[in-house]
């Protein structure tokens, strides 16, 4: 099953013995966590090198589901597509109150008597 999840890695990624196989988690939700790994092959440094504690990501995979060694069933993502997000500052886009009441440009408003149920 197909699966994102948007937050905050909770610690810098893990490399285990196999150098082909990153590791990290994802806090999306107050104590809500998923596991993530990404298959890196020989550039699994570099991945990790641009992953680290805090930053905000979002990550796109396959849910997968593996038992533990005391038998509980734990799920994680095997991450397809990982969305760091950027330093870089947004300006935040001043809205006028006014145009919030008036039809954008291409559409007309309908009068009270011409709204009626709407056709799909």
């Amino acid at each position: 099953m197909s699966m994102a999840v948007t937050g905050y890695v909770t610690k810098d990624p893990y490399i285990p013995d196999s150098r082909k196989v990153v590791l990290f988690t994802v806090c999306y939700a107050k104590d809500k966590y998923m596991d993530c790994k990404v298959w890196a092959d020989k550039k699994a440094g570099q991945l990790a090198a641009c992953l680290e504690k805090h930053d905000e990501v979002a990550v796109f995979g396959v849910l997968d589901s593996f038992n533990t060694k005391d038998g509980k069933t734990k799920f994680q993502i095997a991450a397809d597509f990982i969305q760091v997000q950027t330093d870089a500052p947004i300006a935040p886009m001043p809205v006028k109150a006014e145009s919030y009441s008036a039809a954008p440009d291409g559409f007309t408003e309908l009068e009270e008597e011409e709204q009626g149920e709407l056709p799909f």
